[in-house]
């Protein structure tokens, strides 16, 4: 009989959400994060999307969450949970396996942890993690494995809204690949802007870093805008768009012993 595991991650600006089944991601999708939402909004989502997927019966083995929303935690976690018939695990510092060796643990984002854990466990070390999204978060593990700090930027889209919000004269535009470095109307200098800015950032964060460290690192960058940014980098990124994902199931997986002798998730 196959196991099925859910895996969720509330971000700022999406939910995403992954179907494991006997350790293989068979289903991934994301809706939009809205604070205002109920538990029941959330799950007429959710299901919509599952049964367009084919997958109206879930029957869940088990689930696990990540959040940086914690008010939308328990609605989200209350849905899982009448769909699927199980609590999910919340990842912590606690209960990741990961050594933790920054000021305050319990301070560092779900998402970012689970991040790690996916990288410690398939690319050589050290490894430099940048995930993309509403901010751009920078995670730094050592040759041991351990998450040892990093950085947080302004998002890509968080950058461009801004700018829009306080220069008169720059209009709210939508992210698109980038015409020449050297570009010669508005829009184009936007684009090129933030895409070529990015990309610049990252290279510069990666070269900063593996100076700090002494040593050449593995590059892994992930999250939903990178795929259209790694391509202008300079130095070799690794694009992994479901590192997240794994990482949350590599939790669940380290915990499942001790959740079924429980009966618990949370």
């Amino acid at each position: 009989m196959s196991s099925r595991v859910l895996a969720v991650d509330i971000g700022n600006s999406n939910i995403g959400f992954g179907l494991f089944e006997d350790g293989r991601l068979v289903l991934s999708s994301r809706i939009a994060t809205d604070r205002k939402k109920t538990a029941d909004d959330y799950g007429v989502s959710m299901m919509g999307i599952f049964a367009l997927k084919g997958k109206s019966r879930l029957d869940l083995d088990g689930a696990v969450m990540s959040s940086v929303v914690p008010c939308v935690s328990d609605a989200v976690a209350t849905v899982v949970e009448s769909i699927g018939g199980v609590k999910p695990l919340r990842v912590s510092a606690d209960n990741c396996g990961l050594d933790i060796l920054v000021d305050s643990p319990g301070q560092v984002g779900t998402d970012r942890i689970a991040n790690t854990v996916a990288a410690v466990d398939k690319y050589s070390k050290p490894v430099i993690i940048f995930d993309l999204g509403t901010a751009t978060t920078v995670s730094v593990v050592n040759e041991e494995g351990a998450f040892i700090g990093g950085s947080i930027h302004p998002g890509v889209t968080t950058s461009l809204e801004a700018l829009s919000s306080v220069a008169a004269q720059l209009p709210p535009i939508e992210i698109q690949s980038p015409g020449p470095v050297i570009a010669r109307n508005t829009v184009d200098c936007m684009c090129g802007g933030i895409i070529y800015g990015t990309a610049a950032m990252l290279d510069g964060m990666a070269e900063r870093i593996e100076e700090a460290l002494g040593k050449t690192a593995s590059i892994v960058v992930t999250g939903g805008l990178a795929s259209g940014i790694v391509g202008h980098c300079k130095k070799r990124m690794i694009y992994h768009p479901d590192l997240l994902m794994e990482g949350l199931y590599l939790i669940y997986t380290l915990n499942a012993g001790k959740l079924l002798k429980d009966g618990k998730g949370e």
